[in-house]
């Protein structure tokens, strides 16, 4: 907060200064309006907020037509909860540690890909326009950070920006290898051919009770590797010792050149590797501190430096490595990643997700502390990103006498937190090199970092479940302390916690137990093969590798009885019990099974029209190792994967996406309806009165004002389709500008103030003394709740824009001021700023309201009430066919007027918009039973002579109420009506029926007196009277 305060109190000096500069020029603008509001909102132009676009890649774009860069996108994979979902479902299913790892890498992996699909469609449709126009050489994405990187013109990168799910546009900048050489000779340990920097951390005495780091992987970001160099060939995974064979598929990455095989032009790379498992089959070279483990590499830097966009390419082939046609496999991911290599110190999270995303997926993130160099003279604070990030586990250096060397860059982070985290020997180390030579002298973080790597790895190969933050809890707990007049307490940011004790941190975790050792294979054509697998105690899902060269393993646990399993990826498992005893070794072996294969395919289709949908992305959450799919023009999908039960996704943009519960078994069909996403405009929000009463404006541009917008109580979420603002000329100058920019927030910040930029800046053109409409439909800006509409002044005192104010009558305390990239209250004496946003809302369903389902009714004349969205029409369907339409008012209600037919009426509505059909009420079905008109005491009832001019009156009584009547008097014989037309009878009160017939001067002998009655659904009935006529 002092902080703070100290930055105010210099912007409030800043418009002191300037209000007298002003002052002194334009002695009339002292007291203008201008200079009262401007003394408060002043923003120096130096620390206004960071627009989308680096200055850093703006300078490169002056120098050069087409650049690489990076786009950074908003959104985030919430891998968080994927893993969550994936440990209750190994908990609720009791899968081993093993199976739950596989599934949580594959959650890790699924989620970040699944993100980047949505989320980088329009761009990426953009750019293959761009690449057909010549404007692009290249892109590529990158799930693992939800980015891409691309080669193109300046003017791509702009539109790009102007994207609202585009958070950031940054240079492609270049990270460097941390190393130098000294000419001193080379340190001789205790022990033969071992190196002293082995022997110092402990690692000798493992390997004589045979923890050498066996079925663990480690994998380096470096210049490569010369894989088949003496110390490291059968060390390397895609080496087969017992064939000769060599397989570099998900062993190995040149994310520079492409190169296929294995290389290293610098030897940093083989230096490093060695240090971690190399030694010679004869024993001699012993540089390696874990040479039973085996390596896997990425060559990241050429000529001593590394573009981020192959760093970013590096880290995802470690969460999924890929062969030469990109097929995935995370089972083949490493269980830690040295990187000795970095950037410079201070705050640049450029490669943070990175970070956590692999400790996500339970691989050990290593990292070298740094060295001083010509831009970093070390000291205080001089640790290198991504070492001083708080997931990376950062390591310093040491020499022979454990004291810090003067290269190894110190701590604290810029996040407050110690660094190093710990230290190892870094000074004076010799390791392989390429042309299979050997080389000491070299100083460097570089050296001390895969020494760390390696007993990582010596900690997996003791029980392979322990989770990231417990290893280095471990290595942390069991360091031998270190400190030095400079650092006299520990830890301290020079040394960390300490020296890593590979010894100790073995024995903190395997003291009094038995051991379980075997093979684990299959059988193919009656010869047992490796299998690269896991071997897990089911009661407490503690695991270990098996060694693929030949399936071995070895289970270090406490005493008592268990239940083992072995199982690989593709492969059935197997379980054993078995009874660990204290210091003896007990033998189990395991042959599995592959899993047999299976496919699912189906078609795709738009729930609403039923027509197929092309393009849908499909994926399999739980196994990250098939690859994705999406549906031809006809729908159509197929996807191939090991039996078993899968949540299968499906998405693509304009639709809802959808997880359906799938089993594969052998072949199978699923089918998926896509629920469409259509909106309907709703309306403008805003709380000004309407009414300019000042604008405001700042000397600089770069800040601006916001006001938060609410939806109805009735709205959750809505589409941002337009802002609205209003500018007023304040005729500072003879040349106004009219350019401004606009952003979207969230309200996610502390007590609902702006937390996260959704949008912007959009860069629009203001129309002065009205009302300006930003167009934001092309962005689908998606609120969820309450949300800000920003204002950015792009342009400089006197041409730039006056945002209008009203006079805050009533004032609605929903302004603010956004400086320095931090948003505070407006002064009530502004009044409310003239901002307002206009929103679209996504189209509900339909609902009928009235009539009730299973409603019954005699009448057949019925109206059809309901619920929709407004502006949308609706169909009423009885039994399949349209029987009316309607338009939804602004009030979102709809009434229809319809008959029914005899029986059951299905009822529907049908929502459509813009000629699409986009949802359909639940049925109500009514029914319409016709009740046959019932006539009774009808008169006359006896005989009667009557004379002419007479009146007879005729009369019935009925169940019939609104119907219509009347009569016919005939003769007996012919049944000719005796009358010329029909005589209509009158309802003189519900259901009794009068009618008067004046008798004719003709003589008639018992004529015969109909009447016919028909009800309001057209059911007819005629009955005779009994009494009969005589004319006299």
């Amino acid at each position: 907060m002092k902080r703070k305060k100290q930055h105010h109190m210099r912007l409030f000096s800043i418009v002191a200064a300037l209000i007298m500069v002003f002052s002194l020029l334009t002695p009339g603008l002292a007291n203008a309006e201008l200079i009262e509001r401007s003394s408060r909102y002043v923003n120096d132009s130096e620390t206004a907020a960071k627009e989308k676009m680096s200055n850093r890649l703006l300078a490169k774009f002056e120098k050069d037509d087409r650049v690489t860069f990076l786009i950074k996108f908003k959104e985030k994979a919430d891998t968080t909860k994927a893993i969550n979902q994936t440990k209750d479902i190994a908990k609720k299913e009791k899968l081993s540690a093993n199976k739950e790892k596989f599934m949580q890498r594959s959650a890790v992996v699924s989620e970040l890909k699944a993100t980047a699909h949505e989320e980088q469609q329009s761009v990426v449709k953009y750019l293959e326009q761009e690449v057909h126009r010549g404007n692009v050489e290249s892109f590529k994405s990158y799930f693992i950070v939800n980015g891409m990187a691309v080669t193109a013109t300046k003017e791509v990168a702009k539109k790009i920006a102007a994207f609202s799910e585009v958070e950031k546009v940054l240079p492609n900048e270049t990270r460097q290898l941390f190393v130098s050489t000294t000419k001193e000779n080379s340190l001789n340990s205790n022990l033969a051919n071992v190196e002293w920097n082995v022997e110092r951390v402990g690692a000798p005495a493992l390997w004589e009770k045979g923890i050498n780091g066996t079925g663990v992987v480690v994998a380096s970001i470096d210049s490569g590797v010369q894989w088949d160099h003496p110390a490291l060939k059968e060390k390397y995974r895609g080496y087969n010792a017992a064939t000769g064979e060599v397989n570099h598929d998900f062993n190995w990455f040149d994310a520079t050149a492409g190169r296929s095989v294995p290389y290293d032009d610098l030897a940093h790379g083989t230096h490093v590797t060695g240090t971690m498992v190399g030694s010679e089959p004869d024993g001699s070279n012993k540089i390696g501190i874990a040479p039973g483990a085996k390596w896997i590499a990425v060559k990241a830097f050429s000529e001593t430096s590394g573009s981020d966009a192959n760093l970013l390419a590096a880290a995802e082939w470690i969460l999924a490595p890929t062969d030469s046609k990109g097929n995935t496999r995370v089972d083949m991911a490493p269980d830690v990643v040295n990187n000795s290599w970095g950037g410079g110190p201070g705050l640049d999270e450029w490669y943070r997700d990175v970070v956590k995303e692999w400790r996500n997926a339970g691989i050990f993130p290593t990292f070298s502390a740094g060295n001083t160099s010509m831009t970093n003279n070390g000291g205080p604070g001089s640790v290198a990103n991504p070492a001083n990030y708080p997931e990376a586990f950062a390591v310093g250096a040491t020499d022979s006498n454990d004291i810090v060397g003067d290269f190894s860059l110190r701590g604290p982070s810029p996040y407050g937190e110690i660094k190093p985290d710990i230290s190892a020997p870094g000074a004076n180390i010799r390791s392989s090199i390429p042309r299979s030579d050997y080389e000491g002298g070299w100083d460097g973080t570089s050296m001390a970092a895969p020494a760390v790597s390696a007993i990582v790895a010596i900690l997996y190969e003791v029980d392979a479940s322990l989770s990231v933050d417990k290893i280095e809890e471990i290595l942390i707990k069991t360091a031998t302390p270190l400190t030095d007049k400079e650092y006299p307490e520990s830890p301290n940011d020079g040394y960390g916690y300490g020296l890593v004790n590979a010894y100790n941190a073995v024995s903190s975790i395997r003291e009094g137990l038995g051991i379980l050792e075997g093979k684990v294979v299959q059988t193919n054509e009656g010869s047992d093969l490796p299998i690269r697998g896991k071997v897990s105690v089911l009661e407490n899902r503690q695991y270990v590798n098996t060694n693929p060269e030949n399936g071995a393993y070895k289970l270090a646990h406490a005493i008592g009885n268990y239940t083992v399993q072995a199982e690989a990826y593709g492969y059935q498992s197997k379980q054993q019990s078995v009874t660990f005893e204290k210091d003896k070794v007990l033998q189990a072996d395991f042959t599995l099974k592959e899993i047999p294969k299976g496919t699912v395919s189906g078609v795709i289709t738009d729930e609403k029209s039923g027509e197929a949908v092309e393009g849908v992305t499909l994926l399999l959450i739980e196994d990250a190792n098939i690859a994705p799919v999406s549906t031809d023009k006809d729908g159509r999908y197929t996807l191939t994967a090991y039996e078993g039960t899968y949540t299968l996704r499906a998405m693509r943009s304009g639709y809802h996406s959808q997880d359906v519960k799938i089993t594969i078994n052998g072949d199978s069909h699923v089918d998926i309806d896509l629920k469409p996403f259509f909106t309907y405009p709703g309306g403008e929000i805003g709380y000004d009165n309407g009414i300019v009463d000042a604008a405001s404006m700042y000397f600089g541009g770069g800040a601006g004002w916001a006001v938060k917008m609410s939806l109805p109580k009735d709205k959750k979420s809505a589409i941002v389709t337009d802002g609205v603002l209003s500018f007023k000329n304040k005729k500072y100058s003879d040349t106004v500008g009219t350019e401004f920019s606009v952003e979207v927030w969230d309200a996610s910040g502390s007590n609902g103030l702006p937390g996260k930029k959704l949008a912007g800046p959009i860069t629009a053109e203001a129309v002065l003394d009205d009302w300006t409409v930003v167009d934001l439909r092309d962005y689908n800006i998606k609120v969820d709740g309450d949300f800000y509409m920003v204002y950015i002044q792009t342009l400089n005192y006197p041409i730039a824009l006056g945002l209008a104010t009203d006079n805050g009558n009533p004032y609605m305390e929903r302004s603010y001021q956004y400086l320095d990239g931090e948003f505070y209250p407006a002064f009530v004496e502004d009044g409310n700023y003239m901002i307002r946003a206009r929103v679209s809302y996504e189209v509900d369903t339909p609902v009928i309201t009235s009539p009730k389902h299973d409603e019954v009714f005699k009448d057949k004349n019925i109206m059809v009430e309901g619920t929709a969205s407004p502006t949308t029409t609706i169909k009423l369907m009885n039994n399949n066919k349209e029987v009316g339409t309607a338009k939804v008012g602004d009030d979102g209600k709809f009434t229809i007027p319809t008959k029914m037919t005899k029986g059951e009426n299905k009822l529907v509505a049908v929502s459509m918009l813009n000629g699409k059909l986009t949802g359909e009420s639940d049925p109500v079905t009514v029914s319409l039973i016709k009740e046959k008109p019932v006539i009774k005491d009808l008169k006359p009832a006896i005989d009667q002579n009557v004379f002419p001019g007479e009146k007879v009156e005729i009369s019935f009584q009925s169940n019939v109420i609104g119907g219509e009547a009347n009569f016919e008097v005939k003769l007996p014989a012919q049944k000719n009506a005796q009358s010329s037309s029909k005589n209509k009878i009158e309802e003189v009160e519900p259901g009794v029926y009068k009618g008067v017939w004046t008798v004719p001067d003709v003589k008639i002998k018992n004529a015969i007196i109909e009447v016919e009655l028909t009800d309001a659904n057209g059911n007819r009935v005629t009955q005779k009277a009994q009494g009969k006529l005589t004319i006299n």
